[in-house]
């Protein structure tokens, strides 16, 4: 008989949800939370809490399965043009640490890439602080329980609508956290849109009546609408059917019924005692906000396999676990030869002795031949400063005619007016760029053209063409500059003169 404990660490709540399989169904047992008033990182910390929870509440689970979805863990998506392997970790890496929570700190993150056309990718990253990451991995695996499922919110929900209705294709989550909130759009295998606010259910800890949940709900769907009516008119073709919502209902007891009224779609709260296999104990209420500790769980029951598996983060933990269990019996082997080797060493003295009177020989024998090849060391000298200086010159010729992707990638969306977008940008191996874009003015066109010339690797800015068109009243130019990649000389002036 399977017994499962799901676990959600969130910033302030550890929460958890307690099932066991009664013949083809999993019946939840037990759900509940304990305040994290301690460092996650500090050692032992999160064992005991996981370990006094289970004591606590008399549990014997026989695997558990964590879910993070805490602040210091980031989920973010980009646009990017096509690139190569190393062109998209490089330019992913540097997005992940212009995020404050990752400057000089050590990260991991996993990424996919869905193509939004011939020459452009979404990016759907999520990235965690190494430290938190490791201290999760190990105090786990230190509560004795089997441990082999870790996952992050809201990457996690994608499937679960279809285990309750799955009819529809495209759905939406919003998911509130106790520090964050996530606006999620998915359409079949794809992540169309995440969306990040940076304040979750704790605002609605200390309202003390229901005009302050209403004006708080307010404020705070005003954002989530004006970024679902972006979406929608970019994808137009999309019809969003329902909306899915995840929140502490303890904290905030009517939240659905204000969101709904917020919304033009369908809202329902999502509610796992709904999905297949699932079911809870006779008249026993399942706070939604559960769903999170729920979700690596259900994916375990219905074999779902995850477009954002961290198995590879799981693959680093064993391996260094393994280096270890390696090093202490390494160190017990070199211990049981210590004796022998205190035993041989006696006779290895002796022997070294002789080696060494030997090598004594030999090195008078060396110096009589280098006196003898003096002309020759002399002609091997100055064969070997002509070699170092012709490696040289064709090292700095090498140096002067490499043309990074990234390199001129990052300059131009750094030299990129900030009323100025762009739809394309196309580099040749012959030196010439291929830029597209739009804006509302003539001025962020002709200015973008002048920041091309002051460059520092592209120059000779020209118009390709010019259309205008009009949104919604307003004027929109579409544009096409084509320039030129600096030659090496011209290159190297502006180093020097900078």
């Amino acid at each position: 008989m399977a017994k499962y404990l799901g676990v959600d660490i969130s910033d302030d709540s550890l929460r958890y949800v307690y099932l066991k399989s009664q013949g083809f169904k999993y019946v939840v047992l037990k759900a509940g939370k304990s305040n994290i008033d301690f460092e996650l990182t500090a050692q032992g910390a999160l064992r005991d809490a996981i370990k006094g929870l289970v004591k606590q509440e008399k549990l014997k689970p026989s695997r558990v399965f964590v879910s993070i979805s805490r602040k210091d863990t980031v989920v973010h998506q980009l646009v990017l043009p096509k690139l190569s392997a190393r062109e998209f970790d490089e330019v992913i890496t540097s997005e992940i640490e212009k995020i404050p929570t990752f400057h000089k700190q050590p990260y991991d993150y996993i990424y996919r890439k869905y193509p939004m056309g011939r020459d452009k990718f979404k990016v759907i990253l999520s990235a965690i602080r190494r430290d938190i990451l490791d201290s999760v991995l190990q105090e786990v695996h230190k509560t004795g329980i089997m441990f082999k499922d870790v996952e992050i919110s809201p990457l996690n929900f994608k499937d679960i609508p279809s285990l309750i209705d799955p009819v529809e294709d495209c759905h939406a989550f919003v998911m509130i956290s106790d520090r964050q909130t996530y606006l999620s759009i998915y359409d079949k295998d794809q992540y169309r849109l995440i969306y990040k606010l940076a304040s979750g259910v704790n605002q609605f800890k200390h309202t003390v009546s229901q005009e302050q949940i209403k004006l708080i709900v307010t404020d705070w769907t005003a954002q989530l609408k004006r970024v679902f009516k972006s979406f929608m008119m970019e994808n137009r073709s999309l019809k969003v059917k329902k909306i899915w919502l995840v929140w502490d209902k303890e904290v905030a007891p009517n939240l659905d019924q204000y969101v709904a009224n917020e919304f033009n779609i369908p809202v329902e709260i999502l509610d796992i005692r709904k999905v297949s296999k699932i079911s809870t104990i006779e008249n026993y209420p399942l706070n939604p906000v559960y769903a999170m500790a729920m979700a690596p769980v259900l994916s375990h029951i219905h074999q779902i396999n995850s477009q954002f598996s961290l198995r590879h983060f799981f693959g680093r933990f064993h391996l260094n676990r393994y280096v270890l269990k390696t090093g202490i019996m390494a160190a017990a082997v070199i211990s049981v030869f210590a004796a022998s080797l205190g035993m041989a060493n006696m006779w290895i003295n002796d022997k070294t002795r002789g080696f060494e009177s030997q090598a004594r020989t030999i090195e008078y024998q060396t110096v009589e031949l280098r006196k003898e090849a003096q002309d020759l060391f002399r002609q091997h000298e100055e064969y070997d400063q002509i070699r170092q200086r012709f490696l040289a010159q064709a090292t700095y010729v090498q140096e002067l005619n490499r043309v990074s992707w990234a390199e001129v990638f990052a300059i131009v969306a750094n030299e990129l007016p900030e009323d100025l977008a762009l739809t394309s940008f196309k580099f040749s191996e012959q030196g010439s760029a291929d830029i597209k874009g739009e804006a509302f003015n003539m001025e962020s066109i002709a200015e973008l053209i002048r920041r091309i010339d002051e460059s520092a690797i592209l120059n000779k800015g020209t118009f390709d063409f010019l259309k205008e068109k009009k949104v919604k009243e307003e004027k929109l130019f579409n544009f096409g500059i084509l320039a030129r990649l600096k030659t090496p000389e011209k290159k190297l002036e502006s180093d020097e003169q900078e």
